[in-house]
């Protein structure tokens, strides 16, 4: 083996290091377009552009290097003079693997070692570093591996580019795309890499017919046809959606409060397609004072604040957003304090619980804030008691943040931070500065678990009231002051969640409650939360139920009724429907379809010569897996070669002792003067 990977590393040296000249050339020039700012979606290694770079170019640089390895081999003789010798195949695959790993990830990693060491050197970049930045990149390093072993399987698989070998290659995109969105970074490239590994091994040893391989390959290149399957007929589905289609359904309306400063109270209604916006007053009647219907900008109106999306699931979102968006940089580090005219910028350390400046000039680290307030940098940092939490609105100079139940309000451009509020057995909820315009001083509003809170900027407490309708139904608070800041606007809308997943919530009322800083009620408004009507399921949608495989939808949906997500949203069909969870109705159908296809697939491989093992295998494998299945059955399998049978007229296998329709043998061919040589000798 040792004679083997000298080979190959002296072969393909050359196109290792022109893949590592690449990479680094091109992670260094996307790592420089996000040097002169950043924001919460770009930051360092993390940055869209260059995670594009890391995904993309570590794909093509691992299916590159395994493609240059076989196939410039296939041509000729080249081929059988790498088979004679006196090793296995196993030992020319395995040598062959061990080689071309170790290009990929010289080719690879080296790059990224380099951009990290970039990334961390003082004054290259005004943002810090932390381990979680690392991980996105780091993981689709691992993930070229799977297109590594990829490019060695299509060109060893003898197959045409419409069959199996097509599937093959169609195999990569839900694999590539479940990396990109799935929590599992490194389980999913080593599992996935393993898979592929097996069915190229087996292809090398074989050379042919699928019956040649090993039992574990057989499945493994089985289950890499199967998922090419489902993604062609996934691709199909979505590329006829893109099909100019007749709308179904009448389009969506948003009924919004709009709060005058002066006290006024107006209806903003506007439909989905963008076809127009009106303006109302409670009564109906159109407004049409300039001051409101103008090109103002707004600047007549109070601005809204959302104070919780949702009150009972609000502070649940921080465990769910890490496993929903594992490559979103604000798993690690999120930009808190940062004014087009500062000199400064903040950042909150997810991990770590404080935050940390930087000068935008020098790019240096200029200070942290953590329990015991502003401190220099370099400072041991003691973070906060527990998971510093914010609600992310309002544009006040002064931002809200909470720590289990005492909140802050932190002035990052005068380096300040005061408590304001302790809620003690209560929880907090959310918490904004409302003020009647930007960047000005107001109030901070604060919502608990039963009643509302307001102080004034500097924490008076100025109003405590109750809320007066339902927080497990309208668990949306927005909220609102006017000019004078002597009245709130207190807004009540239907579950952010439940709007998504129950079409009967739209129907709910949205309320409005006018409220003074003595907490009385001075006003009450309302309207329909707005007419989103729910799209019918057309054929589109009846055609990816019926190519969902029928097992793993059963599994999926007992276990999204057992164990429901902490996000509903995804029990709605036509919002975000999680893989393989169908509605309970839907069932029955797809094991009806997947029964009528295992049956005809029985009765093919039966006539067409196949054992009664492999015939009931390949049946009990579509039916539980579906229509992909069934497609895998007709590229994946080994069909023998047939002809008609001279007695029935039958095809019957070449091979085969015995018709399978008239159980005769082989009629006995008959002389015609050259059966001498067929003769044994005596």
């Amino acid at each position: 083996m040792k004679t083997m990977i000298w080979k190959e590393l002296r072969e393909n040296f050359k196109w290792a290091a022109l893949a590592f000249a690449v990479l680094v050339l091109a992670e260094f020039y996307a790592l420089s377009t996000g040097r002169q700012g950043s924001d919460n979606y770009n930051i360092t290694l993390s940055g869209s552009t260059f995670l594009l770079v890391t995904s993309f170019g570590c794909a093509l640089v691992g299916a590159a290097i395994g493609t240059l390895q076989i196939l410039p081999e296939l041509r000729r003789d080249q081929w059988a003079a790498l088979l004679h010798r006196p090793v296995t195949r196993s030992t020319i695959f395995f040598g062959k693997v061990a080689a071309g790993l170790g290009l990929y990830f010289f080719a690879a990693t080296l790059p990224f070692l380099a951009s990290v060491a970039y990334v961390a050197m003082p004054g290259q970049f005004a943002a810090p570093l932390v381990p979680g930045l690392l991980l996105p990149g780091l993981s689709d390093v691992f993930f070229g591996m799977v297109f590594y072993f990829l490019a060695l399987l299509l060109c060893l698989h003898r197959g045409r580019w419409l069959g199996s070998r097509g599937a093959i290659l169609l195999s990569a995109l839900p694999v590539f795309m479940l990396h990109l969105s799935s929590g599992w970074p490194f389980l999913l490239p080593i599992g996935a890499s393993l898979v592929f590994l097996l069915a190229a091994w087996g292809a090398m040893l074989a050379n042919g017919p699928m019956r040649d391989r090993p039992s574990l390959a057989r499945i493994a290149c089985v289950a890499v046809i199967f998922t090419g399957s489902y993604a062609a007929l996934l691709l199909l589905g979505t590329l006829v959606q893109f099909l100019p289609r007749k709308p179904n359904s009448p389009p969506a309306t948003y009924t919004n409060f709009q709060i005058a400063k002066d006290g006024q109270i107006f209806l903003s209604t506007q439909k989905g397609d963008g076809s127009g916006m009106s303006l109302t007053d409670m009564e109906g009647k159109p407004v049409t004072d300039e001051r409101y219907v103008g090109n103002n900008n707004g600047q007549e109106f109070c601005q809204t604040l959302p104070l919780a999306w949702d009150l009972k699931r609000t502070r649940n979102l921080e465990k769910i957003l890490p496993w929903r968006m594992p490559r979103n940089t604000m798993n690690y580090v999120r930009m808190v304090g940062r004014g087009y005219d500062s000199k400064e910028t903040w950042f909150f350390l997810v991990a770590g619980n404080y935050f940390v400046g930087y000068d935008k000039l020098s790019r240096l680290c200029v200070g942290i804030c953590d329990a015991k307030g502003f401190r220099p940098a370099g400072s041991k940092a003691d973070p906060f008691p527990k998971k510093m939490q914010t609600s992310m609105w309002g544009f006040s100079r002064n931002q809200l943040y909470w720590s289990g139940t005492q909140l802050y309000s932190v002035n990052f451009s005068e380096r300040s931070i005061k408590p304001v509020f302790n809620a003690k057995d209560d929880v907090i909820c959310g918490a904004v500065n409302v003020a009647p315009a930007f960047d000005k001083d107001g109030l901070i509003a604060v919502a608990l678990e039963k009643e509302l809170r307001v102080f004034d900027s500097q924490g008076k407490p100025l109003l405590v009231t109750p809320y007066r309708h339902d927080t497990a139904i309208w668990g949306m608070l927005s909220i609102a002051t006017n000019a004078a800041m002597n009245r709130v606007y207190l807004q009540y809308g239907p579950d952010f969640w439940a709007r998504l997943s129950d079409p009967t919530v739209m129907k709910q009322l949205v309320f409005l409650d006018v409220i003074d800083l003595q907490g009385s009620v001075l006003n009450s408004y309302s309207h329909p939360a707005g007419n989103f009507s729910v799209t019918p399921p057309d054929w589109l949608h009846q055609f990816f139920i019926r190519t969902s495989p029928p097992v793993p939808a059963l599994a999926g949906t007992i276990w999204h009724r057992v164990f429901p997500p902490d996000v509903p949203e995804l029990d709605n069909p036509e919002y975000l429907r999680p893989s393989f969870v169908v509605a309970p109705g839907e069932l029955p159908v797809l094991f009806v379809v997947a029964f009528v296809l295992a049956a005809f697939a029985w009765i093919k491989a039966s006539r067409s010569g196949f054992s009664a093992k492999r015939a009931w295998f390949w049946s009990l494998f579509i039916f539980c897996m579906g229509l992909p299945a069934f497609i895998a059955f007709r590229l994946a399998a080994d069909w023998p070669a047939r002809a008609r049978c001279p007695r029935c007229g039958r095809k019957r296998p070449v091979e085969a002792a015995e018709c399978p329709g008239c159980h005769q043998a082989w009629p006995v061919p008959q002389t015609n003067g050259s059966e001498i040589f067929d003769i044994a000798a005596s």
